[in-house]
């Protein structure tokens, strides 16, 4: 009996052995799909930039000399750090994407009042609904929009993707916000500044008598440190935020900034400003583009050596 004993202990061990290797083995856990970018398209590939918000006209931003500018209302630079958040989007990761269905399948992605939109070049992003976990929301991509006014249908080259919600707040901007903050170009070099009570000229020097170049001030009052503190700050200027210039202002009662410059392709360029300044902030007003920059009251003192009548 001892041998057909020991063949069940056997099979009986070898049976507990496998069950134990089979309860403890686990599979790898497979890797998570990569998150695909929304776009194939780049950044450096586009040039336009259209935006159509809840209850603003579309937007217009154009790349120009390596620079973004407002195309409409006003011929504007643009801010660039701005810019650079929305192309941002192109970029961002998704979560889920498929084709388009058909009405009314589609208003769980995008309602009927699917009007806002984001354009890169002929790519468009209409923005839909958030989903109900996760702070997400549903776009529909086209890659030849049509008509943006035109009724939701299924078109066969669109897509819905779902992606952090990072990006609509956009859309609810005003077009003065896309104003860049930088009332002058960054590769400005100046030549002149006319200030309330003090005015500064840039003489060139001459190379063959080997006189350089130097700041007059006018008048004489102004010393060499006190120049070399006040041209960068206004060369190197940004403003907190830019509004609309207000309705009826009048310019004629407040004083004058004068800023000129050649810019990097040597053209000479103009900004005049009209001077605010209070205890709350301090505005700088330009009639000609019809914005005004401001800035907070400590600045004042340091763009401004006399300080102007505030008003």
């Amino acid at each position: 009996m001892a041998p057909p004993l020991n063949r069940v202990n056997t099979l009986l061990l070898v049976t507990v052995v496998a069950l134990a290797l089979l309860l403890g083995w686990q599979p790898l856990p497979s890797p998570l799909p990569e998150n695909q970018p929304l776009s194939e398209l780049s950044a450096d590939q586009v040039t336009t930039i259209t935006l159509r918000g809840r209850a603003t006209e579309p937007l217009r931003i154009t790349r120009r000399d390596q620079q973004w500018w407002l195309s409409a209302p006003r011929l504007l630079r643009a801010d660039a750090e701005k810019v650079d958040a929305v192309l941002a989007l192109l970029s961002t990761g998704t979560y889920d994407r498929f084709p388009t269905p058909s009405p009314p399948a589609t208003e769980q992605f995008i309602n009927a009042d699917h009007h806002h939109w984001i354009r890169f070049n002929q790519f468009q992003i209409n923005f839909g609904q958030t989903h109900p976990l996760g702070q997400r929301r549903y776009l529909k991509l086209t890659e030849s929009p049509g008509d943006p006014q035109a009724p939701i249908t299924r078109n066969p080259g669109s897509q819905i993707a779902l992606i952090d919600d990072l990006f609509y707040h956009h859309l609810r901007s005003n077009w003065f916000d896309w104003v860049s903050r930088q009332p002058l170009p960054p590769a400005i070099t100046l030549t002149r500044l006319n200030l309330p009570g003090l005015d500064l000229q840039y003489e060139t020097g001459n190379p063959a008598t080997g006189q350089a170049g130097r700041w007059q001030s006018t008048p004489p009052a102004a010393s060499a440190d006190q120049i070399n503190a006040l041209i960068p700050r206004w060369q190197h200027l940004w403003a907190n935020r830019v509004t609309p210039l207000p309705p009826g202002l009048n310019t004629e009662a407040l004083p004058t900034v004068v800023v000129e410059g050649l810019t990097a392709d040597g053209t000479t360029t103009t900004l005049t400003l009209f001077v605010q300044n209070d205890s709350r902030e301090l505005s700088l007003h330009s009639a000609e583009r019809g914005v005004t920059y401001h800035l907070d009251p400590a600045t004042a003192a340091l763009l401004l050596p006399i300080d102007p009548t505030r008003n």
